[in-house]
């Protein structure tokens, strides 16, 4: 069993003050970096909802798309399916009350059941560098993301914020051409 693990999880030292981690594929040598996992405020509770929704940020450093390398991972968990929908279906409100539309491919490869109505779905929108930052400059975001089925609408926290500001700090450092 020990033979099978195909990646290496690395934390990149002193490159900034968020925690950025480093795997590595074994098999294809993909490098890609990411932040923790980070929990969101729901509107109307994630406790007696049954509805739990998580955030990171990575960047893939293989195939990175120059014009929007920094990617927003949701991995939702909830009694029922929400069917993310593709294409525009992350609204972002910044504090400033500027709004962000990003488009991703859903969540239709990446959905499973865990058991009874418990079901899981992530997906992902890319975005560039400068919406990243400014993202990670507001004092509070709250962002709704669009399903056929239903519609998960939150804020993140502040801890998320600041994974914004330092992965953007972090691209621009270590992966953007000099």
């Amino acid at each position: 069993m020990r033979y099978l693990l195909s990646a290496a999880l690395i934390l990149v030292p002193n490159v900034c003050s968020a925690e950025i981690y480093q795997t590595k594929d074994a098999f294809s040598g993909e490098v890609t970096y990411n932040t923790k996992l980070r929990g969101a405020h729901l509107e109307g509770g994630s406790f007696i909802s049954m509805r739990y929704v998580n955030f990171e940020l990575f960047v893939n450093k293989s195939t990175q798309n120059t014009e929007s390398p920094i990617c927003i991972l949701i991995m939702t968990q909830t009694e029922g399916w929400s069917f993310i929908k593709s294409g525009p279906s992350l609204i972002l409100k910044l504090s400033e009350n500027d709004f962000l539309t990003l488009s991703g491919l859903g969540s239709a490869n990446s959905r499973k059941t865990l058991g009874g109505d418990t079901v899981s779905e992530a997906a992902a929108w890319c975005t560039s560098i400068e919406i990243a930052e400014k993202v990670g400059a507001s004092k509070s975001v709250q962002f709704r993301v669009l399903g056929d089925e239903r519609t998960l609408t939150g804020s993140f926290d502040a801890k998320f914020l600041n994974d914004f500001a330092e992965m953007t700090r972090f691209v621009r450092s270590n992966l953007t051409a000099k």
